[in-house]
């Protein structure tokens, strides 16, 4: 049986289980998928450890340690180093290896919006593989909102939080890469105002209350985190079996259990 866990701070909620548990089943593969909590950065090498053993064959990494584990791994791919940012380990020659698969999925998410310009809520982890993810595609008018500055070497506009409200463009992107929902911290005029001027918002956010934005948007105007968190799971699960076993599985299918399962939508 091979063991694969999410680690990260507060999981109870987390879709991941589901996803690669039901490619397990689906595809006959004697192999489970668990989440193990972590509250101190000082218990990732014991993790780290035990994935060198062979107890562990692959982890994913989600909030707040995507940036923080990073510096705790001496390898990693070419991707991940660029972007500096984990969430993705394989076990390789008996050790652990960092991965970036969030910026895939978020490309995969974007197919067929067709962007001019990007503000980025947020600069951690998921934050800078949005924007790896970007730049990879030779988007450059982005701008980035954080509560606190940021250095940058990319010549990327830095601005604060409060003003991602303030705009005066009719047409972007509006990519929410923090664990926050907006819909709570700010009036509802300001989504109705967004979506007139047919700016789109991706959250990376998959939860019952972050879909109530889809209430106010037109579908075309409104993605939730979902699509990202599969196709960066199928990523995941390629990287640890060193093939590609995620074309057997059908996107649609998995979508709709997960949606039947959890509510999500």
């Amino acid at each position: 049986m091979k063991n694969f866990y999410l680690i990260g701070e507060n999981l109870n909620n987390s879709l991941s289980p589901y996803i690669h548990n039901y490619v397990f089943n689906i595809l006959g593969i004697k192999a489970k998928y668990e989440i193990k909590a972590i509250n101190f950065k000082s218990d990732i090498p014991i993790i780290l450890t035990n994935l060198s053993k062979g107890d562990i064959q692959g982890i994913n990494i989600t909030n707040p340690y995507k940036v923080k584990i990073f510096h705790q791994i001496f390898s990693c791919d070419s991707v991940a180093e660029k972007i500096g940012s984990i969430n993705c380990i394989s076990r390789e020659d008996n050790h652990p290896k960092g991965f970036n698969t969030d910026w895939l999925g978020f490309i995969k998410t974007i197919e067929g919006v067709t962007i001019n310009n990007v503000k980025i809520i947020g600069y951690g982890g998921a934050g800078k593989a949005v924007e790896y993810a970007l730049l990879s595609l030779g988007i450059k008018n982005i701008q980035i909102y954080t509560r606190k500055k940021i250095n940058h070497s990319n010549n990327i506009v830095y601005k604060n939080i409060n003003e991602i409200f303030n705009n005066n463009q009719k047409k972007g992107l509006i990519v929410n890469a923090t664990p926050y929902h907006f819909i709570n911290e700010n009036n509802i005029d300001n989504f109705l105002n967004l979506s007139s001027e047919k700016m789109v918002w991706i959250d990376l956010l998959y939860t019952k209350l972050s879909t109530k934005k889809e209430l106010f948007f037109n579908e075309k105007l409104y993605k939730n985190g979902l699509d990202m968190l599969i196709y960066q799971a199928f990523e995941s699960l390629n990287i640890w079996f060193r093939k590609d076993i995620t074309k057997d599985v059908d996107f649609d299918d998995l979508k709709s259990y997960l949606e039947r399962k959890n509510n999500v939508i």
